[in-house]
């Protein structure tokens, strides 16, 4: 912070602590008495220093206590941007350590620069300058010998100095990086545990293959023959140098290989951070896969937009990406391949796309990879080796060994991945009984058999199986319908259910407008009440006493609620007019800095001439002391609703809970919670999703329907969310 800054802070603060001592008379003879009493006639005192504590606290918890009480204006006490952990990064930093050990400090500091770092950027070019200076002053024989030496050591000490700060950071950044690392690699851990029911991997079939691909970029691929690929998937990906297709046949695996992909990958690049990401949120609109990235990392990585461009520039980012197929039109898979290729034309970006085969072969663009490879069908004697191996450690393995040696339309239904898993849970319980003839059939039997004894089943709590097939089945058609396969809380939408009677439709426009302008509102109803608080005060007549104040001030709140709840009643019934339909948001919360805030304030120049007069005038009709008392509650009053309006903070948080976003948006006085607890009310009237919405996802997870990271949920196999979308029936 420059120290221009600072003294204005120390000036600005001590300016308000004269008038704080002033209160207690200001206020009530009541007040002066009772600070009389118990803290002597020294009380402005008290009122003064509680006023500068207070000041500090506020700057320490902005975050920036240090560098407003740090006056030293040393470049090598500045410290840089937070730079991004990397191998690359450690050994730049080493390689300009060994320049300066050996005084060749333009090359140390041309080293340095291709860290790029804005903040580390502006102190090198200080230095650099600096240094330029000194030869130039060496060359004409300013500087003696001892002045060359102490100029030459000052600058290498500072370069020094700033070195030692840039690998203090890195340390910590590795500590961070390495702990987000093990973060995501327990969350696929879970998520493929989740997807395979708890039940052992069978070791998937792949096989290099070209289909789909036209044959001008196909002759580009790695030279695999077509038999089984035997290789583990990590040195799969080695070998085709980071670029790769995965198709196959719905519930082949290619999912369940993703994620042991990223989990393999964990152990083979330890500078690397594979991001799972399903491609079906993808938009034509987006043109480019940076900008989706800077939308879908926000969330995974627990950043803002800007984090997260600052983490495609600087961090060894694998992405797997999820799911292609499921954008479902021909023209935005193509647009996407086109984007993923543009990506993939800078050097070094590595990248794994999974797509059904059908909808690949559908498609005129082709995937800009190195090697394609097919998750095929299990075989027969391999089903019998995986089965006969899990043996008696899971108790369906062997009924359901015995079922498909004697069932053949079980054993080809069971050639598909997600089959076998499903049935290995049917078997682990009561033994089915199948009936159909064909093997669509019999996969559609299998598909409902499941369902229903799942519905059925009780993990921790008991629903009704009709109502919670109609629960699923909305929220699958919903899903469907918005190109979702997760779900979080703040998904539900208003728009969710059709045919909502009028009077719900204006309940919810009232709520929406309660929520949103609830702020606005307050600062409303403070201002009527403290000008109705100051009115005796303007007529000299009047001697006010604290019960007139008192009465005055709730009186003046009164008029301010009737007022605030009449515009919103208007402003409702216009929106219904207009056919405008409410939306719940959130506004994700992040630690402000008081800085930020007030480069933050753009204030124009009419508004500060109002300003100045409505200061004048106030003082004029006030007196001096009363008029600076009303003047600062009325500061703190709007600055203090102006800085909670600013958190409309774009980023978004990595939520943990629930209802994390919500929680936080509260803490901006955001209460869109309301909104939330309202819809799910209605909904649950209209008998489409219950009351208790977690707790009914959890079972369902529980029941190994669905799967959850403790704050979102998604269907276990996209084949379960269309089975349940199949079965809703639009009123």
């Amino acid at each position: 912070m420059p120290q221009r800054r600072r003294l204005f802070i120390f000036l600005f603060l001590g300016c308000l602590t004269v008038p704080i001592g002033f209160i207690p008379d200001l206020v009530s003879d009541e007040l002066k008495a009772w600070c009389l009493r118990h803290l002597g006639p020294s009380y402005s005192l008290y009122f003064i220093v509680f006023y500068i504590v207070g000041c500090f606290v506020l700057l320490a918890f902005s975050g920036e206590f240090r560098g407003v009480f740090s006056l030293s204006r040393r470049t090598s006490s500045r410290q840089p941007g937070k730079i991004a952990w990397s191998q690359e990064g450690i050994k730049l930093l080493q390689a300009a350590l060994d320049k300066l050990e050996k005084a060749q400090l333009v090359e140390s500091i041309e080293i340095l620069s291709e860290l790029k770092n804005p903040l580390g950027d502006e102190q090198l070019s200080l230095l650099s300058a600096r240094l330029t200076k000194y030869y130039q002053d060496n060359r004409i024989g300013v500087l003696n010998s001892e002045q060359k030496e102490t100029t030459f050591n000052r600058i290498s000490k500072d370069l020094f100095d700033l070195i030692k700060s840039i690998e203090n950071q890195l340390s910590e950044g590795e500590k961070e990086y390495q702990q987000m690392r093990e973060a995501f690699r327990q969350r696929y851990r879970d998520r493929l545990v989740q997807k395979l029911a708890f039940r052992q991997p069978v070791n998937l079939r792949r096989m290099a293959t070209s289909e789909g691909t036209s044959e001008r970029v196909a002759a580009t691929f790695l030279p695999y023959s077509g038999e089984a690929i035997r290789e583990e998937i990590g040195k799969t990906f080695l070998e085709s140098y980071g670029r790769l297709l995965i198709v196959g046949q719905p519930g082949a695996g290619k999912t369940t290989l993703l994620l042991q992909l990223a989990d393999r990958i964990f152990d083979l690049e330890p500078d690397a951070l594979p991001v799972v990401l399903n491609l079906a949120t993808w938009q034509s609109s987006y043109r480019k896969l940076e900008t989706w990235l800077e939308n879908v990392l926000a969330a995974e990585l627990s950043t803002n937009k800007a984090g997260a461009r600052a983490v495609l520039r600087q961090t060894n980012l694998i992405l797997l990406l999820d799911g292609l197929d499921e954008l479902k039109e021909d023209e935005a898979i193509s647009a996407c391949l086109a984007a993923i290729a543009d990506y993939g034309a800078t050097p070094g970006r590595r990248f794994v796309i999974t797509c059904r085969i059908e909808e690949y072969k559908r498609v005129q663009e082709d995937a800009r990879v190195n090697l394609q490879i097919e998750v095929g069908p299990l075989q027969g004697d391999q089903l019998e080796v995986e089965l006969t191996r899990m043996g008696r450690e899971q108790p369906e393995a062997l009924p359901l060994l015995q079922a498909i040696q004697s069932d053949p339309l079980l054993r080809q239904a069971v050639e598909t991945p997600f089959y076998l898993n499903t049935l290995q849970l049917l078997f682990a319980g009561r033994l089915p009984v199948f009936t159909t003839n064909d093997l669509e059939s019999r996969k559609a039997e299998i598909m409902d058999i499941f369902v229903t004894s799942k519905l059925d089943d009780t993990e921790n709590k008991y629903y009704p199986p009709a109502s919670a097939m109609r629960w699923l089945s909305f929220l699958a058609s919903r899903m469907n319908e918005r190109n979702k396969v997760v779900f979080e809380l703040r998904d539900l939408q208003y728009d969710w259910f059709k045919g909502w009677p009028w009077l719900e439709i204006v309940v919810s426009i009232f709520i929406n407008e309660l929520v949103n302008s609830l702020k606005q509102y307050i600062l409303f109803m403070l201002f009527i009440g403290l000008s109705f608080w100051m009115l005796p005060s303007l007529i000299v007549s009047v001697q006010p006493t604290r019960i007139h104040r008192e009465l005055l001030f709730v009186t003046g709140m009164f008029c301010g609620f009737v007022l605030s709840v009449f515009e919103l009643a208007i402003n409702s019934i216009i929106q219904f007019m207009k056919k405008i339909r409410p939306g719940i948001s959130t506004r994700d919360f992040h630690d402000w800095s008081l800085t930020e805030k007030l480069r933050s304030i753009n204030i124009r120049w009419h508004w500060t001439l109002v300003f100045i007069l409505f200061v004048l005038t106030t003082i004029n009709l006030l007196g001096y002391l009363q008029g600076v008392l009303f003047f600062i509650i009325i500061v703190v009053l709007i600055g203090l609703i102006y800085f909670l309006d600013q958190d409309k903070n774009p980023g978004i948080i990595q939520i943990k809970t629930p209802y994390h976003r919500f929680n936080a948006s509260m803490k901006v006085l955001h209460f869109s919670k309301l909104q939330h607890f309202h819809l799910r009310y209605l909904l649950y009237k209209k008998g489409v999703l219950p009351l208790r919405l977690v707790d009914f996802l959890n079972e369902m997870s529980d029941r190994h329907l669905m799967e959850t990271d403790g704050a979102t949920w998604r269907f276990r196999h996209r084949i379960i969310q269309d089975y349940f979308a199949e079965k809703w029936e639009e009123e």
